[in-house]
């Protein structure tokens, strides 16, 4: 298989309905997804199951039953390289994506083989008629860019191969600062995050995690400590 692609749910169904839809009709096939309920209460895993037959997409279902989103992606991910997948995109279920993305990933990907990681432009939705006129149009994007100690959060694409080395997320990072300390140690092992602006995704923003609830704020606040302490003295800020 060459591509797993890691979603973690906790209801929001309308976000991964918009999601699932545009991975059918932009995503070359042959892709694997792996949906790793994060303690749905809804119909979520339903539809999923029922869409994805539909539509003959090959889909593993993996269960995290608590509110830790870093462990909830480490099961995903485990499941595609069980799965043979040669690369894993981890993703959140309220962005969408645009036209050709995994093409242009995938030859990148080929092109630079001492990249690890990449990930795309991000777009809020009410402006994705820009991009779509862009790709259509094939205006000139700007080129690949290596970010040290940056990536982008809600949409991520590895190269399994690396993941042996690189190691999966840190699991003592509930909800936040998983995506800036896998950040931060790909720029250690000499391999950052390349950012490729010619892959186009949309994002609502902050759904995966507001579906937490209310102690959403405190888990942030307890992973921002945890942070500050495994990387004290680092001169560039978490996110806030």
């Amino acid at each position: 298989m060459t591509l797993g692609i890691v979603v973690s749910v906790r209801n929001c169904l309308a976000y991964t309905k918009e999601f699932l839809e545009s991975i059918v009709a932009h995503t070359e096939r042959p892709y694997l997804l792996i949906l790793v309920d994060n303690g749905c209460t809804d119909d979520t895993v339903t539809w999923v199951e029922a869409y994805c037959l539909q539509q003959q997409v090959g889909l593993r279902v993996v269960t995290s039953l608590d509110e830790n989103l870093s462990r909830a992606w480490n099961h995903g991910i485990r499941e595609a390289l069980a799965c043979g997948c040669q690369y894993v995109a981890v993703v959140n279920n309220d962005t969408v994506v645009s036209s050709g993305w995994w093409q242009v990933g995938r030859q990148y990907f080929q092109t630079a083989t001492d990249a690890w990681c990449v990930y795309p432009l991000e777009i809020k939705p009410a402006r994705r008629h820009l991009l779509n006129a862009a790709i259509g149009e094939k205006r000139h994007l700007p080129k690949p860019e290596v970010t040290p100690d940056r990536i982008l959060g809600c949409f991520m694409i590895f190269r399994a191969s690396a993941m042996g080395e690189l190691g999966l997320f840190d699991e003592q990072f509930q909800v936040w600062f998983g995506d800036t300390d896998m950040a931060r140690r790909l720029t250690q092992l000499g391999h950052a995050a390349v950012f490729l602006p010619a892959i186009g995704i949309f994002h609502y923003g902050r759904k995966t995690c507001d579906s937490i609830g209310p102690q959403l704020n405190r888990l942030i606040q307890e992973d921002k400590r945890r942070w500050c302490q495994k990387w004290k003295g680092y001169t560039v800020s978490p996110r806030e």
